[in-house]
């Protein structure tokens, strides 16, 4: 998550590989520049899938909640699979 954080914007990736803690939630700034996500596992599929190049790939150990929760989980669910992404 840090390369995220410290490139720019415009920056794409090709590989993008983490494992972020589960459940951990944002601090108050990070929540106030990514609103849409609550947790590290929502920021990073959510930014991270935005910071990939065409043909990049994310690779992300999450748990399980992610595939049954509402909210924010259920918005990227749809997300991934209206685009193709899964």
């Amino acid at each position: 998550m840090s390369s995220l954080y410290s490139e720019a914007p415009e920056k794409k990736f090709d590989l993008i590989v983490s494992n972020p803690p589960y459940g951990a939630r944002l601090n108050r700034h990070h929540r106030e520049l990514y609103p849409e996500s609550r947790t590290f596992d929502d920021f990073l599929m959510s930014v991270g899938v935005d910071s990939l190049s065409y043909n990049g790939k994310l690779v992300s150990v999450l748990s399980s909640g992610i595939l049954y929760r509402g909210g924010s989980e259920k918005r990227l669910r749809e997300r991934l699979i209206q685009n193709d992404l899964i």
